[in-house]
């Protein structure tokens, strides 16, 4: 298995905000543990996603990146059904994510990541895309080998896919229609570079969310929030 990160150059937040935050709404809207959330919503009404975005303009990046990641860890399933597809147009049947999942580091870009991807290499070497692109450098069991798969290595055979995926041939391609796919489910944004990696262990479970957050509103989208609330109203006085 390997893992895929995106290196996140930028992100166009208000219309992110547009795709993903309905859904949320809707989620919160019916569950019976965030009341607080349910009334502040039932307040706003239909203006619950054009006073999100306009809080967003006395956010700094950091605070922004918050709230998009919870959201992302709402969508999670939508993005990966996304990625899978247009993966799968470039490289039928050659991928399958795991999961996908989003990381703030405060002052850096945020990273974004296609987790415990499954590849099958013969349908990999067999896609178009793959035709033709294969370094003559680095690469050299994966040339001509799709009939001798077998015969390789698992660590050997992932090193070479590795490689292969790294070019930038193949990645020029892949950046791009992941940008697409994410834009589909709801996620705009400029992706910078992509790294390929093997997945430190295929038994190893996907990205957790903390238990005391799992199913509710994390501190730090809270915290976002009424940082953008607290300098809208000093911007009144």
């Amino acid at each position: 298995m390997i893992n895929i990160k995106l290196d996140v150059e930028r992100i166009d937040y208000d219309k992110s905000v547009e795709g993903l935050l309905p859904p949320v709404l809707e989620w919160v809207s019916k569950d019976e543990r965030l009341k607080e959330a349910k009334r502040f919503i039932a307040k706003l009404g239909g203006d619950t996603v054009p006073v999100v975005k306009k809080l967003l303009g006395y956010l700094d990046d950091d605070a922004k990146d918050e709230i998009i990641v919870w959201l992302l860890s709402r969508h999670s399933e939508q993005l990966r059904k996304s990625a899978d597809e247009v993966l799968g147009k470039l490289f039928p049947g050659a991928f399958q994510i795991g999961n996908v999942a989003a990381e703030n580091k405060p002052g850096s870009r945020l990273l974004f990541r296609a987790e415990q991807v499954e590849v099958t290499y013969s349908a990999l070497l067999d896609s178009p895309l793959v035709e033709n692109k294969i370094p003559e450098q680095g690469s050299g069991l994966l040339k001509g080998a799709a009939r001798l798969l077998s015969l390789i290595p698992p660590a050997q055979l992932e090193k070479q896919g590795i490689a292969l995926l790294q070019t930038d041939k193949v990645k020029a391609k892949m950046i791009p229609a992941l940008t697409e796919g994410f834009a589909k489910a709801g996620l705009y944004m400029t992706i910078r570079g992509m790294e390929i990696e093997a997945a430190a262990d295929s038994a190893q479970p996907k990205t957790p969310v903390p238990e005391k957050e799992e199913g509710l509103i994390p501190d730090a989208f809270e915290d976002a929030l009424f940082e953008g609330v607290a300098k809208w109203l000093r911007g009144t006085l």
